[in-house]
């Protein structure tokens, strides 16, 4: 199966949510605080993906998503103790983001849609790779710390 690489994903969902609100802009909302709960959405996110490749880089491994099992090591420190997807989560909470900046809740699904394809067509095709490459070491990882949160 081809993967399509994550940016693509996020960007697509993102694109989609945009598509959503403009064809249903009669449902679109706005209350006090959206911006700002966008804003801290999005940034909890940059912060995050930051987090995890900060910690591929210092261990020097691959940011490559499309080929894990070029991973030179398996991560398991900083962000990654608390999450085995830190970049992943920190889309879904930018692209959360964008949903409440929007303000339409017929956009809203377009996170569950990422979601949905991250987990079946990167994340386990990932998981398969890093059991491969890393045998128990990653089993025992992803039985203590979950997939997203």
């Amino acid at each position: 199966m081809m993967r399509i690489p994550p940016v693509l994903q996020f960007l697509f969902w993102g694109i989609a949510a945009w598509g959503i609100q403009k064809l249903v802009s009669e449902y679109n909302y706005s209350w006090r605080y959206q911006l700002s709960a966008a804003l801290g959405c999005a940034v909890l996110g940059i912060m995050i993906s930051g987090l995890g490749v900060a910690e591929f880089v210092k261990f020097k491994t691959t940011l490559n998503p499309v080929s894990p099992d070029k991973a030179q090591r398996l991560v398991t420190s900083g962000i990654f103790r608390l999450t085995r997807n830190p970049m992943y989560l920190g889309m879904l909470l930018i692209l959360s983001g964008w949903l409440l900046f929007l303000g339409n809740p017929f956009a809203a699904p377009t996170a569950a849609g990422f979601v949905l394809i991250m987990n079946n067509i990167q994340i386990k095709p990932e998981e398969r790779a890093m059991m491969v490459k890393f045998g128990e070491e990653y089993e025992a990882y992803r039985r203590r710390t979950r997939r997203w949160i």
